[in-house]
Order: structure tokens, then C-alpha cells, then sequence
């Protein structure tokens, strides 16, 4: 029975995406499922796809509307009572689809559920780590929660009963739905490890700005005109009080150990390949 579908959304990321691939298929677990959603890469990517083509239940490559849609076409082919996306340029840290098939197995009546991630620079060396706060409905009603990427994993006839990831959102998209499911009423659930390696570069699309020698530096650049449609959308729709902000970032600071934040940061330095937990 296969247990969790992983998505891999690609356009064009031939220097990642074996890494990715790989951080998946050496856990190992039959439970799991790889779908590749290429959206027509003239790159090495396709190369890379048919190495390890054995080990990926299902891939295309053709001309897409964008990451969003690249998802939702995944979703749907997917066999996974659970489903999940894993951008092509970053990665499944050692251990991490235990830890979620043991939560799913934990909880069968949780819909959804929120993992922890690190930040790796372009060789995964990390760079930024840090656990964030379980789950607390009093601030989850308000749209209130620590949450990086798309580090969640889904049950997918929920998600798509939700409609799926809105395909007119390229940035913001995992943060509108989480949105949606709040605004449901439904809860997730955290798994208090570390899943997912985030990988920072000057091509990355939501963190290339942070990188004086890329193009999406220059606040010219269509992606900010776009970065400020989704935003306005999610002020509008889901509002977050300046003053309830504030004192959620407060509580923030009581609910970490200090044992805890003192152990993580000696994960700084380390390469993503060498952790597992």
C-alpha cells in the first residue's frame, strides 16, 4: 500500500534535482511513491529523470502553467492515501519519511500535518535551523503559526475536497493553503523533527532576492509585482491583527527550550547528508 506520494514540481533545476531524487530513494520505503512534474526542462534535467527512472512511480515533461499547476497535475496521479511536494532543488533529510509515516500511523484521524526544516546553502551545508512551535488552536484560528516552505504533508482526498493549490499563486501558495484549511477548522498536527532541507540560491524564486547577483533582486522584476497581488490577497482574506502578531511573536519565546535551541545550533555547518533524525 503506498502510504505517501511525493510530488517533485522541476523546470530547469539539473544541477539539484538528483540530490533530491536521491535524499528520497536511499530511505528505502516501499510505503512511498516519487512522481516528477517537469515542466518541459532543455537543461540536463530529463537526463537525471531517466538514471533513476526505475525508482519514480510516474513522470512528465511538457509545458505547464507554473509550479502550482505542476503540483496539482502530481496530486492527481498520485496512489498515496497522503501526498506531499518536494521542490526540485531541495531535499529529504535522513530519516524524515519515518518520521512521517510514524506520525500518519500515530494519528489516523489527522488531515493534515506541519514539519520542521532547515536552511542549507547551494553546496547543503546548513545555514539557519530551529524548531518551531506546536500546534495551538487559539493562535491557528487566527492564521497565526511558524511554518517555512511546503513542509506539510496531506491527506489528499481532504486537500483535494479544498480544490487543491490555487494555480493563480506562485509564491505564496502553501501559505494561502494552510489558510484554507485553517479557515475550515481543520487543525494540523506537528512533527517535531527536522524533514526538509530548504535550499538558498541566487535562482531559487522565493529566496533569489536575498542574492545581490540574481535578477529577482532588482524590485523591478515581475515576481514582485506578482509577490505583492498574493500578499494584498492574503491581508484581505485571512487578517492577521498587528497587535495579536505581536503578542504571538511574545509567546514564541516560551516555547522553546533553551537545551533545545543550544543542541540545534550545532547543527550549523554540518552538510544536510551527514544528519538524520
Amino acid at each position: 500500500m503506498i502510504l505517501l506520494s511525493i510530488v517533485i514540481p522541476s523546470f530547469n533545476q539539473g544541477r539539484f534535482i538528483e540530490e533530491t531524487l536521491r535524499s528520497i530513494i536511499i530511505q528505502k520505503n516501499p510505503q512511498v511513491e516519487i512522481l516528477v512534474i517537469d515542466g518541459g526542462s532543455t537543461d540536463n534535467t530529463l537526463d537525471i529523470i531517466h538514471k533513476y527512472e526505475n525508482d519514480i512511480y510516474y513522470w512528465q515533461s511538457q509545458k505547464d502553467k507554473g509550479q502550482s499547476d505542476a503540483i496539482n497535475q502530481g496530486i492527481s496521479k498520485a496512489r498515496g492515501e497522503f501526498v506531499t511536494w518536494l521542490n526540485s532543488d531541495d531535499v529529504f533529510l535522513g530519516g524524515a519519511i519515518s518520521n512521517i509515516l510514524d506520525a500518519i500511523k500515530e494519528n489516523p484521524s489527522t488531515d493534515w500535518f506541519l514539519g520542521n526544516l532547515v536552511w542549507m546553502n547551494k553546496q547543503g551545508e546548513l545555514i539557519k535551523v530551529g524548531k518551531v512551535e506546536k500546534e495551538n488552536r487559539f493562535w491557528n484560528k487566527r492564521y497565526l503559526f511558524s511554518n517555512g516552505g511546503p513542509s506539510a504533508i496531506m491527506r489528499k482526498s481532504t486537500l483535494l475536497s479544498l480544490g487543491g493549490v490555487r494555480d493563480d499563486f506562485h509564491y505564496m501558495m502553501d501559505t494561502e493553503l494552510w489558510f484554507r484549511y485553517l479557515s475550515q477548522g481543520i487543525n494540523f498536527k506537528r512533527i517535531n523533527a527536522y524533514l526538509w532541507g530548504l535550499r538558498l540560491h541566487e535562482d531559487a524564486k522565493m529566496s533569489g532576492h536575498n542574492f545581490a547577483n540574481s535578477k529577482l533582486a532588482d524590485k523591478s522584476h515581475p515576481s514582485w509585482i506578482q509577490k505583492r497581488k498574493e500578499n494584498s490577497f492574503l491581508r484581505n482574506n485571512y487578517p492577521r491583527p498587528a497587535y495579536l502578531q505581536y503578542l504571538w511573536r511574545l509567546s514564541k519565546i516560551f516555547s522553546y527550550s533553551l537545551i533545545g535551541r543550544l543542541r540545534d545550533k550545532r547543527l550549523l555547518g554540518k552538510h544536510y547528508s551527514t544528519l538524520s533524525f
